[in-house]
């Protein structure tokens, strides 16, 4: 399995939310997320995503399980508070895939990771509003 340990770069996207409440047919994304900060611990299990203002300072636990395949598959818990306190959660799940997809990944074309977020909690948006997310190694 690839060793995810060290730090990445985080950013999250999801549909726009009026083109979608109007039926548009392709609604345009919109950042969900500022760019957020990871840092992944040795074993690849653990971690924290840290997202600085604006709009708000919050640190997220991360657990995850990286399993075997082709491509192998991130799954990623997200578990804070927002500054008001209130619990703030997100399950991801993802693919280490190269940053082109159009190549293999090497020295030129690194792994990232690419999937879908869901949210978990009542918090900040809707519970179970969905995106997807790139994680890049910086």
């Amino acid at each position: 399995m690839t060793d995810l340990e060290g730090k990445w770069q985080y950013q999250s996207f999801r549909p726009e939310p009026i083109a979608l409440s109007v039926g548009v047919a392709k609604p345009p994304f919109e950042a969900w997320s500022s760019v957020g900060d990871v840092t992944i611990d040795a074993g690849s299990k653990s971690g924290t995503l840290t997202f600085s203002p604006p709009p708000i300072a919050i640190t997220l636990a991360l657990t995850l399980t990286v399993t075997d395949g082709d491509p192998e598959s991130v799954s990623i818990s997200a578990v804070g508070a927002l500054p008001n306190g209130a619990p703030f959660t997100n399950t991801l799940h993802g693919w280490l895939v190269p940053l082109d997809p159009s190549k293999p990944i090497a020295t030129d074309n690194p792994a990232v990771i690419r999937g879908s977020i869901v949210q978990t909690s009542a918090a900040a948006t809707p519970k179970f509003t969905t995106g997807f997310f790139v994680i890049k190694r910086v």
